[in-house]
C-alpha cells in the first residue's frame, strides 16, 4: 500500500528536482539531500514566482509531516537558503560540521555518493570524461546522476546508485516518474 506522505511531496511547491532528492530521502534511498532556494523560487509550469521567505515555512511544515530531520542555513551575501534534509538528527549533525571546516568527503558521504565518485571528485582517481558525462546527464536519469562519475566504476555507481534510485521512484512515485520522464524528453528529445 502506497504512503500517503509521498502524496505530500508530489503536490508541494518544489521543484521537481528537489521532490526526487526529498522523496529518495524519505524512502531511505539517499542518507540525506541539500536543497538549494535562490533569492526567488520559480515554478514556471505554474506561472508563480514565490519568494523564499514564504517557502520556507511551507517546506518545514512538509518535512515536520515525513517525519524528517533538517537544518536552514542562509547565505544572507548571496540570498540562498540551504537546507539540509535527512532521516535522523544525527546524520544533520555530521552535516553541519562537514561545513565548517569544508569536508568535501564527509559531506559526499552524508549526501549518499558512491564511495569511487567521491574519489574521483576530490581528485583520488580519474573522472568520467564529459562526453560519457553528458550523455548520462541528458538521459531519464539527469536527476539521479547528481556526483561526479568515476572513469574505471562509472557502470557500478550508475547501476547501483542512480538507476536504483531511479527504479525507486518509479515504484513508489509513478506521477514524479512521469514528471521527470517528460522533462528528460522535452528538453532532450
Amino acid at each position: 500500500m502506497r504512503d500517503e506522505r509521498i502524496g505530500l511531496i508530489e503536490n508541494s511547491d518544489l521543484t521537481l528536482i528537489n521532490k526526487l532528492l526529498l522523496l529518495l530521502v524519505f524512502l531511505g534511498e539517499k542518507p540525506a539531500t541539500e536543497i538549494i532556494l535562490r533569492a526567488c523560487v520559480e515554478y514556471p509550469y505554474k506561472n508563480t514566482i514565490k519568494p523564499k521567505e514564504r517557502l520556507i515555512p511551507e517546506i518545514k511544515e512538509l518535512l515536520n509531516a515525513l517525519g524528517l530531520s533538517y537544518s536552514v542555513r542562509i547565505i544572507y551575501s548571496s540570498g540562498h537558503v540551504f537546507l539540509y534534509i535527512s532521516r535522523d538528527q544525527e546524520t544533520i549533525n555530521g552535516i553541519s560540521k562537514s561545513l565548517y571546516p569544508r569536508d568535501d568527503e564527509k559531506f559526499g558521504r552524508y549526501m549518499g555518493f558512491p564511495e569511487t565518485a567521491i574519489e574521483a571528485f576530490l581528485k583520488k582517481r580519474p573522472k568520467l570524461n564529459k562526453e560519457r558525462s553528458r550523455k548520462i546527464v541528458e538521459s531519464k536519469l539527469l536527476f539521479f546522476a547528481g556526483f561526479v562519475f568515476s572513469e574505471e566504476f562509472n557502470l557500478k555507481e550508475l547501476k547501483e546508485f542512480s538507476v536504483r534510485r531511479y527504479l525507486a521512484v518509479r515504484k513508489n512515485s509513478p506521477r514524479l516518474f512521469w514528471e521527470n520522464s517528460i522533462f528528460c524528453k522535452y528538453y532532450f528529445g
